[in-house]
């Protein structure tokens, strides 16, 4: 994935994270902390110091997201390792198989796991 695609990702999941602390818990986080890449370390200790996030899945799943883009391993399929396409990612900041394994994984679900060993 590009670095601009990846920005704008980065940009979405951090939003989610603010508006989340602030509708939830009343915590103000802001939105400046993410506009500079060399801010991670902040970004990630500004939003770890809050207790609401260690109880909350959703900051929890967000944060792990965020953790990924900082680390380069944001947006990489779970079962192949493949990349996530951009457009999966910008409808589900948090997808974690790409199209062709989701459909794999799914069709496996519904017929008990027979069809992953086809596969």
């Amino acid at each position: 994935m590009d670095a601009k695609n990846l920005a704008v990702l980065r940009n979405e999941i951090f939003s989610q994270v603010r508006a989340i602390l602030y509708e939830r818990y009343g915590e103000f986080v802001p939105a400046s902390l993410v506009e500079n890449e060399s801010q991670r370390e902040t970004v990630m200790k500004t939003i770890e110091r809050f207790e609401s996030f260690k109880a909350d899945e959703d900051l929890l799943d967000l944060f792990e997201a965020l953790q990924k883009v900082y680390t380069g391993n944001y947006g990489h399929c779970l079962f192949c390792h493949n990349e996530i396409e951009f457009s999966k990612l910008q409808r589900n900041l948090l997808a974690k198989f790409c199209d062709n394994c989701e459909r794999v994984l799914n069709l496996s679900y519904s017929t008990g796991g027979s069809e992953v060993a086809k596969h």
